[in-house]
């Protein structure tokens, strides 16, 4: 993959033009934009979040594993299962990730447009 300054400089060029490109708009437009992301998130995440869990309590619950703190930290159980299974459930994790993500987006963006509508 990329070297750590690799990173750090790509997230510093799209902070710089995350924030240029905010100046664009007015504070109604990120606002309402903000609320999309949050509503797209969680109504795609949640449901996806469920099921990831369901999928990885009943994978565990199969191997006769403890299954202590497994809702908080979940990623770790991953390891103990075979690989096909491991494959799957990597997917729904990182797809529930995504959309986790998404939602904090529009946090962000509530949080911004607020504070230019002010």
């Amino acid at each position: 993959m990329f070297p750590l300054e690799v990173w750090i400089v790509a997230s510093i060029l799209v902070l710089f033009f995350s924030i240029s490109l905010l100046s664009y708009f007015s504070g109604t437009i990120i606002l309402a934009a903000g609320i999309t992301f949050i509503v797209i998130g969680l109504i795609l995440g949640v449901p996806i979040g469920v099921y990831y869990h369901l999928l990885l309590f009943q994978r565990i619950k199969l191997l006769g594993r403890e299954l202590k703190g497994w809702w908080i930290s979940p990623h770790r159980y991953h390891e103990s299962l075979p690989e096909k299974e491991r494959r799957i459930l990597s997917r729904w994790f990182w797809i529930g990730a995504v959309f986790f993500n998404i939602t904090m987006i529009g946090c962000e963006l509530v949080f911004i447009g607020l504070f230019i509508k002010s």
